[in-house]
């Protein structure tokens, strides 16, 4: 939301609002520890032994205190809904299904989505770089062969 709002203002290339957005994402994710697989599976699992932890959840909120009246007064999603209704109203195939449970069983199983675990492959924890790595790899040879196809 914050790259499209600085465009609103002083027109940047695209591809510095690109860097700034992803600086602000990245820096903001590690400020709030999201970068921490600790505290993913903190939230996570309800039986931790210090308690659950609800910082995921006030992060969530955060960013949608920022991200819903950015949308609505800078008119950020004018022209889009003919884009989200063809996302919504795309088929639910067996690739969209499988891909989501392997999204939700790679994030329970690391503790970190793909977001913070860019960050923290970029920031050069090894483990993360080799499994965005993989990730991409995999999708290069085999996932957009499967989504071209359906």
């Amino acid at each position: 939301a914050l790259g499209g709002i600085a465009s609103q203002f002083a027109p940047l290339p695209q591809q510095l609002r690109d860097i700034l957005a992803g600086l602000t994402f990245s820096s903001s994710l590690l400020l709030a520890g999201m970068g921490s697989p600790h505290n993913i599976t903190a939230f996570l699992d309800l039986h931790t032994p210090g308690g659950w932890d609800p910082r995921v959840c006030v992060v969530m909120g955060g960013a949608l205190a920022v991200t819903f009246p950015a949308y609505s007064l800078f008119g950020m999603a004018k022209g889009k809904s003919r884009e989200i209704d063809a996302w919504v109203e795309r088929p639910a195939t067996k690739e969209v299904v499988a891909g989501g449970c392997m999204f939700g069983v790679a994030w329970g199983l690391s503790g970190l989505c793909p977001g913070p675990a860019m960050v923290a492959a970029g920031f050069g924890s090894p483990i993360y770089a080799a499994i965005m790595l993989g990730t991409r790899l995999l999708m290069d040879n085999f996932g957009y062969k499967t989504l071209k196809r359906s």
